[in-house]
């Protein structure tokens, strides 16, 4: 599972003393300088259910950089959908994938953890929003095709704008970008005439002093009678601060911004208490889920033995009946026997409060005698690390 800041292994299929080791060595394969990584207490490793409660926890946003962080749980699907077409999952790691995902889905659907923005860029876009209401309707201009001039880009694409408009000194960059999300670059040249069309201009340039003046600025509003809301990203700045001291100009900057995210992380924070409860449900449905696969072979084992039981009887007593009574005594048998599994077989699979294991099953086969197919039985050690 490989982040923006972190890159985890999840294995499987060993005991821990193993797998420690080869957790260890495997990332010196692509990056010699690991060890000094390890060294400086940057690393962890996890066994058993506190492997499992911290992946769910990451695929819920509560281990991210950011809390709630919506990327986090894109990121683990993608690691999931790689590891199954490459064949190293299994049906271990494959139901802890899936049961991680369910987890992360949950939390996102049942709280606020991952609303409100939580970067400088979906900020702004946030703030756009709030002032223009349904973006559909609006042309954005977007000045500035780096790193966060692409990001804002592909969130005002995900919010549906109207109309996405690029400016960059360097022409090509601008194309690209706003080709890859059906938009148009502007010649910076021109960025005038990109102006009187745009309701929302969001500045993430990197330039030394202000690319938009007052004086530009009040030529461009002579010529459109709508507002224009202007949003600053960038340090310098982009737009002369005298801007906003003009009418039908409203333009906010990072300090504006920085408020935004704060109080959207206080909101978040607040929905982490719900958030936990529903990992820790997921961690508990995974585990009973987890420890119930040690007793399959048993529960497969005791059904094969009584019906040999019961064949056997069959076998003896079928020609006391006629044909039409033996069906009959033969559905009661049967339904006896169901019956006397029913309650066997029931704790095994969801046990004593919820905790069926290897125990369980290994009592129960020395009390019938039962050999289960070794192949097939559970390691308590093969724990997801």
């Amino acid at each position: 599972v490989s982040t923006c800041n972190r890159v985890e292994l999840v294995l499987a299929g060993a005991p821990a003393e193993v797998l420690g080791p080869l957790a260890r060595r495997v990332p010196l394969e692509f990056r010699p300088d690991f060890e000094r990584a390890d060294a400086s207490g940057s690393t962890y490793f996890l066994v058993g259910v506190e492997a499992v409660r911290h992946l769910f926890r990451v695929a819920a946003g509560l281990d991210s950089a950011v809390l709630g962080e919506a990327q986090i749980l894109g990121q683990i699907r993608d690691a999931h959908a790689l590891a199954t077409e490459v064949g190293s999952t299994g049906a271990l790691l494959d139901r802890l994938l899936t049961s991680a995902i369910h987890a992360g889905k949950r939390v996102r659907a049942e709280t606020d953890l991952g609303t409100g923005a939580a970067s400088v860029s979906a900020a702004a876009v946030e703030l756009a929003s709030k002032i223009h209401g349904d973006l559909s309707r609006h042309t954005a201009l977007l000045v500035g095709a780096g790193e966060n001039g692409e990001l804002t880009a592909r969130i005002l694409a995900d919010k549906g704008v109207g109309r996405l408009l690029v400016v960059n000194r360097t022409f090509e960059r601008a194309r690209d970008l706003a080709e890859s999300l059906g938009g148009r670059a502007v010649p910076f040249e021109e960025i005038g005439k990109a102006l009187e069309e745009a309701d929302v201009v969001i500045g993430s340039a990197a330039a030394p002093r202000p690319i938009v003046d007052r004086a530009a600025m009040q030529r461009v509003l002579r010529t459109r009678k709508r507002p224009v809301v202007l949003v600053d990203i960038a340090v310098p700045r982009n737009f002369d601060p005298a801007i906003g001291e003009l009418d039908n100009a409203f333009l906010y900057h990072i300090d504006d911004l920085t408020r935004i995210i704060d109080q959207n992380l206080a909101d978040r924070a607040r929905n982490v208490p719900r958030a936990e409860r529903i990992v820790e449900e997921e961690v508990r449905r995974f585990e009973t889920w987890h420890r119930s696969q040690g007793v399959g072979p048993i529960i497969r084992e005791l059904s094969d033995h009584f019906e040999h039981v019961l064949q056997q009887a069959i076998d003896r007593h079928r020609q006391q009946f006629s044909p039409a009574e033996w069906e009959r005594v033969e559905i009661f048998a049967r339904s006896v026997l169901k019956k006397i599994l029913h309650g066997p077989v029931s704790r095994l699979r969801d046990g004593a409060n919820g905790h069926p294991g290897p125990q369980d099953a290994r009592v129960l086969a020395d009390l019938f005698g039962l050999r289960p197919d070794e192949n097939h039985a559970h390691d308590p050690d093969r724990d997801p690390k």
